[in-house]
Formats: C-alpha cells, sequence, structure tokens
C-alpha cells in the first residue's frame, strides 16, 4: 500500500541530531507536527509580518541575515511580527551558525508548541543536510512482501506467492557470497523520480531471515557483518512462480518483461520452482545476463563498438 508524505519532528530530530548538531531550545510540545515537504525555507518577509507566502509545510531556517535584520527592528514591532510568525504553526525552526535567539522566540515557541533548534554549522550546510534526509524520507513508497538480495552490486526483488521458497533461494544466493538487505516485506522508495531503493520494512527483521521448519535465522551471527546490505538500488525483480503456473510454454525473452513499481518499470524475470532446480544459480545468470545487456546497449548508444 502507497504511503501518505509526512516526517515528525520528533523523528527529524533524533535522526538529524548528530549530523546536524542540532539541539532542542523551546517547544518541546510540538515534537509531533508533521514535516510535509521536502525543502527548508528561509524565514525571510515573515520577520517583516507578512505571512501571505508563508510555506507552512517547511523546516524554516534563521541564519545571518534574519539576525541581523531584527536588529534593526524597533523591539515591540520585532515581537508582534515573531509571535506572527510562530502562530502560524509551521513544523519547526532551526537557527543556525549559533546564534541564540531572543526571548521572545523562545516564549512564542513555547506558547505555539513550535519546536526550535539551535545548530552551530552554517545555514548552506544545515539546508543541504534537511534535503537530502527529507528527499529519502517524503519519497513515495510502498512495501512488498518478498526478498531483497545483493547481487555482485545489483539489487534483486525476489516475489512470489506465500511458500514459494523466497527465504530458502535467498538463503542459497547468500552462501554464494551475495548479500542480503531483506526478508519478508520490503519497503521501497522512488527517489529522484526513477530510482527505486529498498531497505527492511520491519527494524526487527534487520540481518534476519525467516526459514520455514527453522524459524528466525540471524544471518550476521552466521556469516559476518558483510553479510547484510542497510540498502540498495533495486535493478531487477524475480518472480518465483510454481512451475504448473508457468507452464510449458518457453518464457519471453528478458528484454520484453518488466514490473512496474511506483512508477518505474524495472527487468522482471519469471522462474518456475520445481524440486532440484536449481534457482539461485538461475537468478545469478538472468541477473548477470541483464546487466550485461545494459553494458552493450549503452556501449552502443556511445557509438562503441561490442568487445569480441
Amino acid at each position: 500500500m502507497l504511503k501518505g508524505s509526512g516526517v515528525t519532528v520528533e523523528k527529524f530530530f533524533n535522526d538529524n541530531e548528530k549530523s546536524l548538531s542540532i539541539n532542542l531550545l523551546s517547544g518541546k510540545k510540538g515534537l509531533q507536527r508533521l514535516i510535509r515537504e521536502g525543502t527548508a525555507v528561509r524565514a525571510g518577509l515573515a520577520l517583516a509580518g507578512s505571512y501571505e507566502y508563508l510555506a507552512d509545510k517547511r523546516i524554516h531556517i534563521l541564519g545571518m541575515g534574519e539576525m541581523a535584520f531584527l536588529r534593526t527592528v524597533p523591539q515591540n514591532i520585532k515581537e508582534a511580527n515573531v509571535r506572527g510568525y510562530l502562530s502560524h504553526q509551521i513544523p519547526c525552526l532551526i537557527l543556525t551558525r549559533g546564534l541564540a535567539p531572543e526571548p521572545i522566540f523562545i516564549t512564542c515557541s513555547n506558547e505555539f508548541d513550535v519546536p526550535i533548534f539551535l545548530s552551530p554549522l552554517v545555514t548552506t550546510t544545515v539546508v543541504t543536510g534537511i534535503t537530502f534526509y527529507l528527499d529519502r524520507e517524503l519519497a513515495p513508497s510502498v512495501s512488498l512482501h518478498g526478498s531483497l538480495v545483493d547481487i555482485h552490486g545489483s539489487g534483486v526483488l525476489i516475489l512470489g506467492a506465500s511458500g514459494i521458497g523466497k527465504s530458502e533461494t535467498s538463503l542459497a544466493l547468500l552462501r554464494r557470497g551475495h548479500a542480503l538487505v531483506g526478508d519478508d516485506l520490503i519497503l521501497i522508495k522512488c527517489l529522484y523520480g526513477d530510482v527505486l531503493v529498498g531497505e527492511t520494512a520491519n527494524e526487527s527483521m534487520r540481518g534476519l531471515i525467516e526459514l520455514r521448519g527453522v524459524g528466525l535465522v540471524n544471518l550476521i551471527r552466521l556469516f559476518g557483518s558483510s553479510i547484510f546490505r542497510e540498502r540498495r538500488e533495486i535493478e531487477v525483480v524475480v518472480t518465483l512462480k510454481s512451475w504448473g503456473e508457468v507452464g510449458n510454454d518457453r518464457p519471453p525473452n528478458l528484454e520484453n518483461q518488466t514490473y512496474r513499481i511506483l512508477g518505474v518499470d524495472l527487468p522482471h524475470i519469471s522462474i518456475p520452482v520445481a524440486p532440484g532446480r536449481d534457482v539461485a544459480s538461475l537468478i545469478e545468470v538472468a541477473v548477470q545476463e541483464i546487466r550485461m545487456k545494459k553494458l552493450f546497449d549503452k556501449d552502443k548508444g556511445n557509438g562503441a563498438q561490442p568487445q569480441t
């Protein structure tokens, strides 16, 4: 199911407290406010009392320029403007360069439950960090039942009916030297419009795989930390099907099959499962074939001659 966009200020704070060196100054009761847009905005005209175009879904930034402007404003007008500004229920406000706010900011922050953070970093560094973080967190996403394996750097999403052998196939691939990203439920996000990145949707399943008849297996303890990847770009989708479901007809060429996720079409392979079939080897060969075709098409598009 497609998830809606929105990150709580509390999650933003917890995830970026160290990387952005931010500290909470006031407005703690507003930590459950939602950030709904993926860019930060400078306070700008709001500090002059103009709220018509106030971006109330974004993180707001107060830097050296805004603080210099405030020093030129009479105290009574400044307090009225700050009160009007924070009463518009923005998600949160971050002051950069270690510039401590005047008392009116703290008073209104607690009154209107708007969290205020302080960072010693320069404004551009904070804005860049916010943008990278929110691009990922607010990206369109969907969760699918399956396994995601890193095969020679390519994220391969393995789908199929319950009990078809997705986890067992993933284990066979891991024993061949590949790595697991997630098992059972995979969270997929669409970044930059056409890049699909997957990770485990269940934090408690990181580094674990569930095998029928065995239960949960800790792969990191069994194989070492190199067996696990936190996330990986998905480049190929494999669907495991029963032999009877596929039938005796030859499957179409790999280049003719695609699987659409969040509006992005990915190369798709349907592999019939039957006793004695080495499905892991078939997936390896199919993924390598798709990789080589991409390289060939790229060289062909650049005018290069394929190597013989």
